[in-house]
C-alpha cells in the first residue's frame, strides 16, 4: 500500500492565483557560461520541465542548487514553458514528488 501511495503521489498541478498560473518544483540543473546562466526546474514525473534564467529570478543563481524547492509563475513562448518571479521555498511547503 505504501509503494502504491508513493507511485501514485499527486503531481504539482499548476494553480491559478490572480489570473496567473503558479507552479512549484525542484531545481534540476543550473548552467553558468560567460557570466550568463540558465537552468531547468522539474515539476514531477507527469509535467514538463520548465526553463529558468536571470529574467525569471533576481537572486543569486548560486542559491539555486539542485533539489532546491522553488515556486514560480509559468510563462509560455514559442520555445516552451519558462519560469518567472521564481522564489525559493522551504522543503516542508513544497508538494513535489521525486521522479
Amino acid at each position: 500500500a505504501e509503494a502504491r501511495q508513493t507511485f501514485f503521489a499527486p503531481q504539482s498541478q499548476p494553480i491559478r492565483e490572480d489570473d496567473k498560473e503558479v507552479s512549484a518544483g525542484r531545481v534540476l540543473r543550473i548552467v553558468s557560461r560567460h557570466g550568463l546562466w540558465f537552468g531547468f526546474i522539474n515539476r514531477g514525473a507527469e509535467l514538463e520541465n520548465v526553463y529558468i534564467d536571470s529574467r525569471g529570478y533576481r537572486g543569486d543563481p548560486e542559491d539555486l542548487m539542485p533539489e532546491r524547492h522553488v515556486r514560480f509563475e509559468i510563462g509560455k513562448n514559442e520555445r516552451g514553458l519558462f519560469a518567472r518571479n521564481l522564489v525559493i521555498v522551504e522543503a516542508a511547503t513544497s508538494q513535489i514528488p521525486r521522479k
